[in-house]
């Protein structure tokens, strides 16, 4: 009797989860979503602050310690030690450069990749290393070509 419980728990975690009907969130590259880019775009264009607080909690949706630096810039940072990867988007780049930021930042898995820096600010400075330059600024912009800019930045990301 005793052993049928240990039989349950051994077929529960012996087999993927999917076997069970259970559906896994993606995650990495995967894990962008034009849904996430759209909604990250819509609430940056309408938030009263200029965003600062959407960008605040979304970074910490994913893991990050989040920072607010001197200059006003907000930055989520992954991992300890050695001087970050850093990915910048300005608010020139307007909301959907933002948002694409956001994504970038959400295709890493946080726990295992080298340390990343994602920051939001009026000015990158000279500490900059890459600035996100995806999301040209407009009403026409075309949300595919920015997830599929999202994607290949996260990738050459990865790769590096």
């Amino acid at each position: 009797a005793r052993l049928l419980p240990m039989i349950w728990l051994f077929a529960l975690f012996a087999c993927p989860a999917e076997d069970l009907g259970i559906v896994l969130p993606p995650s990495g590259i995967a894990a962008t979503s034009m849904e996430d880019l759209v909604r990250d775009r819509d609430a940056l264009a309408t938030a009263q602050d200029g965003g600062a607080a959407w960008m605040r909690a979304r970074l910490g949706q994913m893991g990050l310690t989040v920072q607010a630096e001197a200059d006003g810039a907000i930055c989520g940072r992954s991992g300890e030690g050695a001087a970050p990867i850093e990915l910048w988007a300005t608010p020139a780049d307007g909301p959907v450069g933002a948002a694409a930021l956001i994504s970038v930042a959400k295709a890493f898995d946080l726990e295992s990749d080298p340390p990343r820096r994602f920051c939001w600010g009026p000015s990158p400075g000279p500490h900059q290393v890459a600035h996100m330059g995806l999301a040209p600024t407009g009403e026409d912009v075309d949300l595919r070509t920015v997830l599929e800019g999202v994607r290949a930045a996260a990738r050459q990301l990865t790769a590096g």
